[in-house]
C-alpha cells in the first residue's frame, strides 16, 4: 500500500504478543495460588460444524457476517440468489443482477462459490451475475462485511459466499411442478419476433447463428475484420456489388415485431440423493435438474429525455436449465472429499419496439430491438477437508469453471419519418468466453498457551486465473449499385427481401471495430497468515496479513500492432492487513470490531484504450489506460444481542475511507462520443453507515409460532471528484453519493407457521432509496434511479410425506420503475412489471 495508517505487521505481532502475555499471566496466577486443589484436566478437541442456522452462523463466525440459511430461502421463496440477497442488511441488487453491498457495487465485491472464485458471464463486468444461482441448489448464503486475510483483497464492500447444497443425510427422491401467472401480461399480447424451435431449451438451433461463408468472406486474411466491397475489376478487390449481394441473402429474413398471447410461467425439477454407510466412512450423492420458462413485460412504458419522447413495448422470455451434482466421502477420521458440478443455462429472448419523436433528427421514428442472449456457468470443484495429530486441520480445494455469453443476431433497426434508414440496422454477433482455475489450501494449527489461552494460527495460499475472449462482429446495409428502392415507407422485412438484395438495392457491409473483439487473462497469486486467539472463553482476537499479487491484461488481436503487445496493465501487489477483537460480555451479548486495509482493481475494459459499445444499452464506452488501484480503509462496529428463546438483535456501525475511486464518469468530448461514458479515478470517497438487525420469535405454542425480522440500513457518502469531473459534472456535483449507493435500505418479514397442520404463511416487505443512476453533464443534473417497495407474500403447506404445496404472490404492490432528473424531478422513463401469482408443487418419495 503507498499510504498505511498502521503498520500491517502490527496485527500479528498483536495476536501473538497477546497470546503469550495471557498464557504468563494465567501461569503466574496458578503459581501464587498453590494451595488450591489440583484438577486433572481433560481437554477434548475436536471440529465444530456450525447449524445451519443464519443466527447460529452469525455468532459463531469471529467474523462481522450476515447468513441466508436453507430454511430461510425455503420461507422467503426466493428463486436465485439475486432475490435472496436483497433480504440481507445493507444489500440490494442492481438491474436485477449485480449485488451492491453496504453502497459499493461490483468492483469492491468479491462472490465465492463453495470457497472459489467465481468467474462472470458479462463481458463488461467483473462482478458475477447473481440471478443465474438458482435457490434449490443452494445450502445457503453468506456475505462477510468485515474483511480477514483468508479473503480477496477485493473483499471492501463485503464477500458473497454461495454455498451448493453437501451430502444429504439419507435417500431423498423428489419431483416438482410449477406455473406462474402475472396478472398484468399472461394472456394479454405481447411483442415477439420469429424464434428458433429449441428457444425453450436455452438454446438457439442454429437459426441464429451467422452464415459461415459470409464470416469468412468478410474476414481479411491479413486479418482485418472489414473489406470494402467494389464494383470494378481490381485485384485488391475482394468482395464485388454483386458479390456482396449474394452473401446478404444467406442472412434469414426476420426483422418484423409480431405479436403473441403471453404463456403461463412453468417449471419443472428432480433431486435424488443417497448416503450409504461403509466400514471406512459414508459415501453419498445429491443430484438436482431443473427446466424453467417465464414470460415478462413492461407496461406503459414511456421515454422523455432530451432526445427522445416516446413510448415503447418490451417483452422478455426467459428460460432456464440447470444442473447440479455433488458426491463424496466422509471418512470416519472426520475428513471430506467431496466432488461438486455446477452447470447452469440462461436464455433471455428481448424484443423491444419504439415510436416516438427524435429531437436530434427533428423527426418522427420507429425502431426495434430482437435479442438473444445465453449465459451459462459450468464448474467443476473438488475440496478435501482432513485432520492431523487429533487438531490439526488441513483444508484444500481446486477447480475448473467455464462461463460463456452468447448472442447472436442481435437486430435493430430504424425507420426514420416513415421511411427505411438501412444504414441504421444492423445484425450483430457476440460471443464471451472465459475459463477460470482456481486453487487453495490452509493449514490450522491450534496451540495451547494455558488452560484459558489458546490461539489458533493458520497458513493459506490461493490462486486462481481467468482467461477471457470476446468476439463480436456487425453487420450492416448501405444503398446498392442499383440504389435504395423508391418507396422506402413498407416494413423492414418487404425493404431487405431477397429481391431487393438480388437487385442490387441494398449491399451488405462489416462494420467491426478492431476493439470490437479482445483477449484478456487476470491473475491472483496470494498468500496470507491468520491468528485467533481465545482469552478466558469469551475474547477473541483475530489478525492476519495477506500478501496478493494482482495482474491484468488485455490484447485485441484486430489491432494495427498484431505482434503480441498488450494494452497497459495492472500489476500490484499489496501487503493487507486486519485485525478484530470479540467480546462476548455475557451468554447473550457480544460485541465485535474490527480494522482493515483493501483494494480495488479497475475492471478490463476500464483500464484500456478501447472504445467499444455497451451490449445492453449501446453506449460507447471509452476507457482509461491511467486508471490507478483503489486503496481503502475499512472500520466496523457490531452489538449483538442473543435471546434465550431464538433470535438476535445487531446494531453494526461501519466506516470506509476510499482513495482515488473508480467511478464511471462524462465523456471530455463532442458529438457522438459525448453521449458514451468513460472511467475516472476520483480524488476520494468516504462512507458511512449505520444497520440494524433483528428476528425474534413473537409467540410459540404447541400449535402456532409468530416470528418478526427485518433490517435497516442508512448509508451517506461522499465523492470528492478530480478537476476534469468537476468541470464537466459542474461544481454542485462534488460532495455527490457514490453511484448505485441507496441513503436507505430496509426489509420486513412477518411469518406465521401452524405446527399440526404444517402449514407457513410469510410475507415480505422491500425498500430502498432513491441513487444515482447516472452522471450527466454539468447542464442536467444526474439521473437518479427513484426508490420504490416491493411486496411478496409466500405459502407453503407441508404434507406428512415432506411434500410441499406452495403460493407465491410477487410485487403485489407494482410501483413502477421510475428514473428521473434528481433537481427537477422530471421522469425520463417509467414502467411496471405486473404482479404475478405462482403455484408450485413438490412430491417426495
Amino acid at each position: 500500500m503507498k499510504s498505511t495508517n498502521w503498520s500491517p505487521t502490527v496485527a500479528v505481532l498483536v495476536a501473538c504478543g497477546v497470546s503469550q502475555a495471557f498464557a504468563d499471566s494465567a501461569t503466574a496466577d496458578a503459581t501464587t495460588d498453590s494451595a488450591a486443589p489440583m484438577v486433572e484436566e481433560m481437554m477434548v478437541l475436536a471440529s465444530y460444524t456450525p447449524m445451519e442456522n443464519a443466527t447460529d452462523i452469525e455468532r459463531q463466525n469471529s467474523e462481522i457476517i450476515d447468513a441466508v440459511d436453507a430454511d430461510q430461502l425455503a420461507k422467503f421463496g426466493d428463486s436465485n440468489v439475486a432475490s435472496a440477497v436483497k433480504r440481507v442488511a445493507g444489500v440490494s441488487v442492481q438491474d436485477g443482477k449485480y449485488a451492491v453491498v453496504r453502497g459499493l457495487d461490483g468492483r469492491y465485491i468479491s462472490s465465492t462459490l463453495n470457497g472459489t472464485l467465481m468467474p462472470t458471464t458479462d463481458p463488461l463486468r467483473r462482478d458475477v451475475q447473481m440471478d443465474l444461482f438458482p435457490a434449490n441448489i443452494l445450502g445457503g448464503i453468506e456475505i462477510q462485511k468485515s474483511y480477514s486475510a483468508a479473503m480477496p483483497g477485493s473483499t471492501t464492500g463485503g464477500s458473497v459466499g454461495m454455498k451448493t447444497k453437501g451430502l444429504p443425510d439419507e435417500m431423498v427422491f423428489k419431483l416438482s411442478g410449477s406455473l406462474g401467472y402475472n396478472l398484468d401480461v399472461t394472456g394479454n399480447d405481447i411483442v415477439t419476433y420469429e424464434g428458433s424451435g429449441s428457444d425453450w431449451l436455452t438454446y438457439d438451433d442454429g437459426l441464429r447463428d451467422v452464415p459461415a461463408e459470409v464470416e469468412n468472406t468478410f474476414q481479411g486474411t491479413d486479418g482485418s475484420v472489414n473489406i470494402e466491397t467494389c464494383d470494378f475489376d481490381d485485384p485488391a478487390c475482394i468482395i464485388t456489388y454483386a458479390e456482396s449481394a449474394r452473401l446478404a441473402q444467406q442472412f434469414p429474413v426476420i426483422y418484423n415485431v409480431d405479436r403473441e398471447s403471453a404463456s403461463p410461467d412453468w417449471g419443472v425439477g428432480l433431486s435424488q440423493g443417497n448416503r450409504f454407510d461403509q466400514s471406512f466412512g459414508s459415501l453419498g450423492y445429491y443430484l438436482a435438474l431443473g427446466l424453467s420458462n417465464s414470460t415478462s413485460a413492461r407496461q406503459d412504458a414511456t421515454k422523455d429525455d432530451p432526445d427522445v419522447v416516446s413510448s415503447y413495448e418490451r417483452s422478455t422470455k426467459t428460460s432456464k436449465l440447470n444442473g447440479y451434482l455433488v458426491f463424496g466421502l466422509e471418512d470416519n477420521a472426520d475428513g471430506e472429499w467431496l466432488s461438486k458440478t455446477i452447470w447452469l443455462r440462461q436464455a433471455e429472448d428481448t424484443t423491444k419496439l419504439e415510436s416516438g419523436y427524435a429531437t436530434y433528427e427533428d423527426t418522427v421514428f420507429d425502431q426495434a430491438v430482437l435479442r438473444w442472449s445465453e449465459r451459462e456457468f459450468f464448474s467443476e470443484q473438488l475440496s478435501g477437508k482432513h485432520y492431523f495429530f487429533s487438531s490439526h486441520e488441513l483444508e484444500w480445494q481446486a477447480g475448473i469453471s467455464n462461463t460463456g455469453m452468447y448472442e447472436p443476431d442481435r437486430r435493430t433497426w430504424r425507420i426514420l419519418g416513415g421511411n427505411f434508414a438501412p444504414s441504421a440496422t444492423e445484425r450483430r454477433f457476440s460471443d464471451l468466453n472465459e475459463d477460470g482455475v482456481d486453487i487453495g489450501v490452509s493449514y490450522l494449527m491450534p496451540v495451547d498457551f494455558s488452560t484459558s489461552v489458546s490461539t489458533s494460527f493458520k497458513l493459506g495460499y490461493l490462486y486462481s486465473s481467468k482467461d477471457r475472449d470476446w468476439v463480436q462482429s456487425r453487420y450492416s446495409f448501405v444503398p446498392g449499385r442499383n440504389g435504395a428502392p423508391a418507396d422506402r415507407a413498407t416494413d423492414v422485412e418487404t425493404q431487405l427481401s431477397a429481391e431487393n438484395l438480388e437487385n442490387q438495392r441494398y449491399r451488405l457491409v462489416k462494420r467491426t471495430d478492431n476493439q470490437d473483439t479482445f483477449q484478456a487473462d487476470s491473475e491472483i497469486n496470494a498468500v496470507y497468515f491468520n491468528t485467533e486467539t481465545l482469552i478466558a472463553s469469551n475474547i477473541t482476537l483475530v489478525a492476519g496479513l495477506r500478501q496478493e499479487t494482482f495482474e491484468q491484461n488485455i490484447f485485441y488481436p484486430n489491432g494495427s500492432n498484431k505482434s503480441g503487445a498488450t494494452e497497459p496493465s495492472v500489476d500490484e501487489s499489496n501487503l493487507l492487513p486486519a485485525i478484530s477483537l470479540n467480546y462476548a460480555v455475557d451468554d447473550n451479548w457480544q460485541v465485535r470490531v474490527s480494522a482493515s486495509q483493501t483494494v480495488s482493481y479497475p475492471g478490463i475494459i476500464e483500464k484500456s484504450d478501447a472504445s467499444l459499445f455497451d451490449p445492453d444499452t449501446d453506449e460507447l464506452i471509452i476507457g482509461n489506460a491511467n486508471l490507478e488501484v483503489s486503496e481503502i480503509d475499512n472500520f466496523d462496529l457490531r452489538g449483538e444481542y442473543y435471546f434465550e428463546d431464538g433470535g438476535s438483535v445487531s446494531l453494526a456501525l461501519f466506516s470506509k475511507q476510499i482513495a482515488k475511486p473508480v467511478e464511471k464518469a462524462v465523456t471530455d468530448g463532442s458529438g457522438t462520443s459525448a453521449d458514451g461514458y468513460t472511467f475516472r479515478n476520483a480524488v476520494s470517497a468516504d462512507l458511512l453507515g449505520v444497520e440494524l438487525d433483528f428476528n425474534k420469535v413473537l409467540l410459540e405454542t404447541s400449535s402456532i409460532a409468530l416470528d418478526l425480522g427485518g433490517n435497516v440500513s442508512v448509508i451517506e457518502s461522499e465523492v470528492e471528484l478530480d478537476e476534469d469531473s468537476i468541470r464537466l459534472e459542474g461544481e454542485g456535483a462534488n460532495g455527490r453519493d457514490l453511484q448505485g449507493q441507496s441513503p436507505l435500505l430496509a426489509n420486513i418479514h412477518f411469518g406465521i407457521e401452524h405446527h399440526a397442520t404444517q402449514q407457513q404463511l410469510n410475507i415480505l416487505l422491500n425498500y430502498f432509496d432513491d441513487k444515482i443512476h447516472r452522471v450527466v453533464r454539468g447542464a442536467n443534473s444526474n439521473i437518479i434511479e427513484k426508490g420504490r417497495m416491493s411486496l411478496d407474500m409466500n405459502y407453503r403447506l407441508t404434507f406428512s410425506n415432506e411434500s410441499e404445496f406452495k403460493i407465491k404472490l410477487e410485487n403485489i404492490l407494482d410501483e413502477k420503475t421510475e428514473y428521473q432528473f434528481e433537481d427537477s424531478g422530471k421522469a425520463i422513463e417509467s414502467y411496471s412489471n405486473g404482479a404475478e401469482i405462482s403455484m408450485s408443487y413438490s412430491y417426495t418419495f
